[in-house]
């Protein structure tokens, strides 16, 4: 199964200005159901956090915490430990990657959206550990054209 990402139009700003600081400032990231339509314009948490996941059943409200790899800062990526969430029973098809912190009249801007599941198909997790798998060179990768 194969998973595709798609960055929201402001994300480049916001690094660009240095309002959001990656490897420095904390990311969330949260499971969203099928109901969700991806929309580039969809700025914060509050334009998406109606199609969250349910809390309980081995979810929190909000999403889990991205959490720094050891040496995760290099000259070319910044590497986030894959996030498990124990005991998962829940039905989601999307995940959001969130600054958890306000940055000028944003609350908390959505940096952007994962289809977990390219066909699209919602991933149905039935009580076992469910873990999402970063990408090994990263989230957030430099790009050097040749």
């Amino acid at each position: 199964m194969a998973s595709v990402s798609y960055w929201q139009t402001h994300y480049w700003r916001l690094i660009a200005t240095g309002k959001v600081r990656l490897g420095v400032d904390p990311f969330k990231i949260a499971l969203l159901t099928s109901a969700y339509a991806r929309n580039a314009a969809h700025a914060q948490w509050s334009d998406i956090s109606s199609f969250e996941v349910a809390a309980g059943n081995g979810y929190t409200a909000g999403g889990q915490s991205l959490v720094l790899a050891v040496n995760g800062i290099t000259d070319d990526a910044i590497i986030y430990i894959d996030p498990v969430w124990t005991a998962l029973t829940k039905t989601f098809r999307w995940a959001a990657v969130v600054c958890d912190i306000n940055v000028d009249a944003l609350v908390k801007p959505l940096i952007g959206i994962v289809l977990l599941d390219s066909t699209p198909a919602d991933i149905v997790n039935n009580g076992s550990n469910y873990t999402l798998d970063v990408p090994g060179l990263g989230l957030f990768q430099r790009y050097q054209p040749a």
